[in-house]
């Protein structure tokens, strides 16, 4: 039995569900088309090789004289066969089951499809488990314990359990030695920041619209080829990505709906004492402020998000790992609010 001390990062994951235990909006989900002779029986003894090789994926969470820490679950979630393939709303009850952080395995594998050699194989996780850093990896390891029966990761359970003892005490006492200086540079750069004002959307669906039936839930855009283009060749000078790109016509767009001119976007941000699987979930949020006045340029916006990003991360304060919680309270605003009625 291990008794690990979350990181900050995973208290973020145990926070969020604490507030609604209910929600599925933290599920990771792999959902993979397969065709040919599939042996589930020996797809059963991979996954169970490969979770009991790998400490965090075989635990969930608990607390002890008040703090939170990684514990060993009692056994091990069995593959489980559903005949059909086509059901869509099975597949999407199971999918969308939310996970016990302190009671359950926090992940279950299914197969669905019947003996004509076409099925759907089904992975979901709970977020504090995994990230997208760590889903090549998850594939790989899958078909390395599936095509071979005597395949072990290199790291042994103990070795695992002192590589993540040793990175959490890390990152708690980097955070304790930075943090007045955390909270002095969130502080001042989330200034005069306001709450992101959507009741525009009321107003523009009439007086029988209800905020609490909303089926806003995701924008989705793309980007034309010209366009695509033209980042790259921004990529190239300024070094922004295609999402920080995308966050910056979010923000044009939030400017001309809402007419505020001040406001912030979280994004994630990934920490670098990782790990892989071996690690679970290490990603932190980080609050980028924006300022749009009439005459503001895409261009303008692209230097000033590459500055900000240069300023969180320049020195050995180490302002990126400064989790999102302690910002919100360092700021001691409203910051991420969104307006509704």
């Amino acid at each position: 039995m291990h008794e690990i001390k979350l990181s900050p990062y995973h208290k973020i994951f145990y926070n969020e569900w604490k507030i609604n235990p209910n929600s599925s909006n933290y599920n990771i989900v792999f959902d993979q088309s397969m065709s040919g002779n599939l042996d589930i029986a020996q797809l059963q003894k991979a996954l169970f090789r490969f979770i009991s090789d790998h400490l965090i994926l075989n635990s969930h969470v608990t607390t002890i004289d008040d703090e939170l820490y990684w514990i060993e679950n009692c056994s091990i979630r069995e593959l489980e066969h559903f005949k059909n393939n086509n059901d869509y709303k099975k597949i999407l009850t199971y999918v969308t089951e939310p996970f016990a952080l302190e009671t359950a395995p926090l992940y279950r594998f299914a197969i669905f499809g019947n003996n004509n050699s076409n099925y759907r194989f089904v992975l979901v996780f709970h977020h504090i488990l995994i990230d997208g850093l760590s889903f090549d990896s998850l594939i790989t390891e899958i078909s390395n314990y599936y095509n071979n029966s005597t395949y072990k990761i290199s790291l042994k359970i103990n070795s695992q359990r002192n590589i993540i003892t040793k990175s959490t005490e890390e990152l708690y006492q980097q955070l304790k030695l930075h943090s007045d200086k955390n909270k002095l540079f969130w502080a001042k750069k989330l200034s005069n920041i306001e709450p992101i004002d959507l009741r525009f959307i009321k107003k523009s669906a009439g007086a029988t619209y209800d905020h609490n039936e909303s089926q806003i839930k995701e924008l989705h855009f793309y980007f034309e080829q010209d366009v695509l283009y033209k980042l790259a060749q921004l990529r190239n000078q300024y070094n922004i990505s295609s999402y920080r790109y995308g966050q910056i016509i979010f923000a044009l767009l939030i400017c001309h709906y809402t007419t505020q001119n001040k406001f912030a976007i979280s994004y994630p941000i990934s920490v670098k004492e990782h790990y892989g699987l071996i690690g679970g979930a290490k990603t932190n949020t980080n609050i980028i402020p924006y300022n749009i006045s009439k005459t503001t340029r895409i261009l303008d916006l692209i230097i000033a998000s590459t500055t900000f990003v240069r300023d969180v991360t320049a020195n050995s304060y180490r302002h990126e790992y400064y989790p999102i919680y302690d910002i919100i309270t360092t700021t001691n605003n409203n910051n991420l609010d969104v307006k509704l009625i």
